[in-house]
């Protein structure tokens, strides 16, 4: 498979089949500056990617009992205006109407910042992420409402999908109220149920740092410092490796819960989770400096992980493992 990777990739690439791993790649330095090498131990800040291990958490205390899909948020966030009418059910499936925090309000509102100061908004690459870099930081509840409070549902919950992030900081909110723990605390005990040692929760405290290229440029973005729900898990290739393989087998959980969890309704919104065509399904992450893509596939038993602390767009080389992976034998 090496031969389809381009040399300028900066990052790491697992590809498993049958629990095996049969290609493993790193490429580049993942901090530039101290000239540290990527290699799968090294861990980066997943981005959206951390959504999958907060709607397991969600799930963990649905089976002890603590939790139930169906009910309503209102008892946690009484001062949000819809909670009465949003369920947990609708967080993890992007089902609830709620505007996202960061892609409606605080970007946006980045990008005028920009225009004002500038003159004019942002024409590439580096330009973008020095917008939005500053915006990558812990957003308190209270923030989290002011920014998304007073706006109206985007649809009446259970309706329709809609991505946003709003939905799984609430639910990291969730974890802590249910838990009486820090969010950090009540993952790292999800991270050891799985056997995840290089997992955590602290994007400042990553091994690689972001970067973005345009020509000869090259912009660092640093580390990000979110502490939501939403994107601040921390991992390695060699955990998310084992990830997978739990994910793929059913593993921890309950039978009904890894139902419920790749349950895509509405379609494309699984609980941490995306469908894609031909029975895989993942997510993909990304952060300033930061771009990971993920696909598992049941059927096949395989898997394929891509983090790289390099901006870029979808690599083409991920469709042609998806095509290898089915088609032939590894």
């Amino acid at each position: 498979m090496q031969p389809i990777i381009p040399n300028d990739f900066q990052g790491a690439i697992l590809v498993l089949k049958n629990n095996q791993i049969v290609f493993e790649y790193c490429n580049g330095e993942a901090d530039i500056k101290s000239h540290i090498p990527f290699v799968p131990d090294t861990t980066i800040a997943l981005a959206s990617l951390s959504k999958q291990f907060v709607a397991v958490a969600i799930f963990l205390q649905v089976e002890k009992g603590n939790l139930s899909l169906d009910r309503t948020i209102h008892s946690f966030f009484p001062q949000y205006a819809h909670g009465n009418k949003v369920t947990i059910c609708n967080l993890l499936h992007h089902s609830s109407g709620i505007p996202d925090y960061i892609g409606d309000v605080i970007i946006p509102e980045a990008i005028r910042k920009y225009e004002s100061e500038q003159g004019a908004a942002p024409t590439n690459a580096i330009d973008f992420n020095k917008c939005i870099v500053a915006e990558c930081r812990p957003v308190s509840l209270s923030e989290c409402f002011e920014l998304i409070g007073d706006l109206p549902l985007c649809f009446e919950p259970g309706t329709e999908g809609r991505y946003s992030n709003t939905n799984y900081f609430l639910l990291g909110h969730i974890l802590e109220k249910v838990s009486g723990k820090p969010l950090s605390d009540v993952m790292h005990e999800v991270f050891m149920r799985f056997g995840l040692k290089y997992t955590h929760i602290n994007g400042r405290t990553a091994n690689a740092c972001g970067y973005v290229r345009h020509n000869d440029e090259i912009f660092c973005c640093g580390r990000p410092a979110m502490d939501s729900g939403d994107s601040s898990v921390v991992s390695s290739l060699k955990d998310l490796g084992l990830w997978c393989k739990a994910v793929l087998a059913g593993d921890v959980l309950l039978a009904d819960s890894w139902k419920e969890i790749l349950n895509y309704d509405p379609e494309p919104f699984g609980c941490g989770f995306w469908k894609f065509e031909d029975g895989w399904f993942g997510h993909d992450g990304g952060l300033p400096g930061l771009r990971h893509w993920q696909r598992l596939n049941i059927e096949h038993n395989a898997a394929i992980i891509i983090l790289s602390n390099v901006v870029a767009e979808e690599p083409p080389f991920l469709a042609k493992m998806m095509e290898h992976l089915v088609i032939k034998e590894l």
